[in-house]
């Protein structure tokens, strides 16, 4: 993957700080008024541990006063019908963990996800009053209504996230470990299986860690005929040699919008 953290503050002033935490990474980035990114960072390998916390909010302290959002794309998650309520205390992966509970636009959905001590420390200590959401949410909300039916693929390091609308409500979501490009093949071609797709005919958008020249978009678009970028028309990317790339921040920019 080529370097795609940047900073431009010249004439710059921050509208939003948009930060994705997984379980071991983080990803954050500035915005202004006109959804330009101008600068953002990304810690490909973070423990959470307490020098990390100090050194991040140092280097964030000076974003206290700008509306914050933040996205988790960790596990455990749940999906279920609105007005079900919290129905965690079934699932022993979120005994040990804060559970946050929201809603997706316009459908009867809500997101439960739970989160690590560590990560409930983390935001404490770098940010000030955040929203925070789930990695999920942040993507629907961003594609709805979507015009057609559509497989949206975001690639993290080792761990692909589907999410599939259908039309104007979400159909599905999921999120698989991949080792390997052939795992990542195996997982989409499964969910277009399990949704009864054709992979000639329905289209996969992706976003993420993934460029158009790397042998995993090559090995995909061998089996899926119509791959597209997923790039929102509303952000921009200051660094004029990052634009036709600017799906690698579509995950902070869905978080930015969101709410």
């Amino acid at each position: 993957m080529k370097k795609f953290t940047f900073d431009i503050t010249k004439e710059k002033s921050p509208h939003i700080l948009s930060a994705v935490i997984g379980a071991d990474s983080f990803f954050y980035g500035l915005y202004d008024r006109n959804f330009t990114l101008y600068k953002c960072d990304y810690f490909e390998q973070f423990s959470f541990s307490l020098a990390e916390y100090e050194s991040l909010a140092n280097e964030l302290s000076a974003f206290q006063d700008v509306k914050q959002v933040i996205s988790f794309s960790t596990k455990p998650y749940l999906h279920v019908p609105l007005g079900e309520g919290n129905i965690t205390k079934f699932y022993p992966s979120f005994d040990d963990k804060q559970v946050n509970i929201e809603k997706l636009t316009a459908q009867e959905i809500s997101v439960l996800f739970g989160l690590k001590e560590k990560h409930v420390s983390f935001v404490k200590e770098v940010f000030n009053a955040p929203s925070v959401h789930h990695i999920s949410t942040v993507f629907h909300n961003e594609i709805f209504p979507s015009s057609k039916d559509q497989v949206v693929g975001y690639f993290e390091d080792e761990r692909l996230h589907l999410l599939v609308s259908d039309m104007d409500k979400l159909k599905y979501y999921n999120q698989f470990e991949c080792r390997d490009k052939t795992d990542h093949l195996y997982f989409i071609a499964m969910v277009y299986n399990l949704l009864g797709y054709d992979m000639n005919e329905v289209p996969l958008a992706i976003c993420g860690r993934i460029e158009q020249s790397s042998e995993l978009h090559d090995l995909l678009y061998g089996y899926v005929r119509n791959i597209k970028f997923l790039n929102s028309r509303h952000q921009k990317i200051a660094d004029l040699r990052l634009r036709k790339s600017a799906h690698l921040y579509h995950d902070l920019y869905s978080t930015a919008i969101c709410g």
